[in-house]
């Protein structure tokens, strides 16, 4: 493992907006890493908190690694991710959000996991993966199958007793090939539509240890997930029918899920009832699920319409 023509081994890559608070943990979590192989790339996506100020008193006093700091125009996480893989300059990306931290040998131990990979598996993986814990100590979803464990971004999910956040590094050169979807107007994009058309293709180790530490606050990523959907229906109509698409075999209550929600933003998309069933991948499981989709379109209107706002 040698890192690219820059010298920069790994990219620790935070998008950010408005994290003045939360960027101090992280920061102090990066310098207690007892592996420095990195650089920290900040791209902040439009903040005016402060944030700008404040990493650059980090540039000036850190020592122990070099930091970068990018400001973009507020236009959403996924832009700003898509930016920060383009300007990484390491061979490998490990992507934390500003309101996260890592374990004090997270990316000692990422690292020495990839070095475990024969050279001669490199190029079928894209990254390895480690467990996330609450401030705590509590797991965030359940331990993978085996200590060691190698499978894709999309099969973890039905392999876990509890899905969980995983944190870890991958190669950089995969993350620019798969980039977030851009339309114009659009303000969130699901993450899972990413990583799920790059787990078609390659797989990724994870390891049970706990890398890195999760903190969801009110009015985070996590939180705006379900109103996000909304905001970008044409995104997660894409999202719902490339998992009904896919080639693998899926449990039942997957393909349900899915075919439910191919209805939803199929409507949020004003896409007609018989189009919407001429072109939907796994049709018999979206006819099944039509008249929830339907439901679940119209529990969409109400919603919005509580909050003063619907779903372009």
């Amino acid at each position: 493992m040698t890192p690219d023509s820059t010298g920069v081994l790994l990219t620790v890559l935070t998008a950010t907006y408005n994290r003045r608070h939360t960027l101090p943990r992280l920061y102090q979590s990066l310098v207690r890493q007892t592996c420095h192989e990195f650089e920290w790339l900040i791209v902040d996506d439009g903040s005016t908190d402060g944030t700008r100020e404040l990493v650059e008193g980090w540039q000036r006093e850190c020592r122990a690694f070099p930091i970068r700091y990018h400001w973009k125009p507020n236009g959403g996480k996924h832009t700003a991710h898509n930016l920060g893989v383009d300007l990484a300059r390491g061979t490998y990306c490990s992507v934390i959000d500003s309101d996260d931290w890592f374990a004090p040998d997270g990316i000692e131990k990422l690292l020495a996991q990839w070095r475990s990979l024969p050279p001669s598996m490199r190029s079928r993986f894209v990254s390895v993966e480690g467990l996330c814990a609450t401030e705590d100590g509590t797991l965030i979803g359940s331990e993978f199958p085996a200590d060691v464990f190698d499978s894709d971004s999309f099969a973890i999910t039905l392999q876990r007793a509890v899905d969980g956040d995983t944190k870890g590094m991958c190669r950089t050169e995969v993350l620019r090939e798969f980039r977030f979807p851009e339309a114009p107007g659009t303000r969130f994009v699901p993450e899972a539509l990413v990583w799920n058309r790059i787990a078609q293709r390659y797989r990724t180790r994870f390891i049970n240890v706990v890398v890195a530490y999760n903190e969801y606050l009110t009015g985070g990523l996590s939180q705006q997930r379900a109103s996000g959907l909304l905001l970008a229906p044409a995104a997660s109509l894409t999202y719902n029918a490339e998992i009904l698409g896919m080639a693998r075999p899926l449990p039942a209550k997957v393909k349900a899920r899915s075919g439910a929600n191919y209805t939803r933003f199929s409507l949020h998309q004003r896409v007609g009832v018989l189009d919407l069933l001429r072109e939907a991948p796994r049709r018999g499981w979206v006819m099944a699920t039509f008249f929830v989709g339907c439901a679940l379109y119209l529990a969409d209107l109400r919603r919005a319409a509580r909050h003063g706002s619907r779903a372009q």
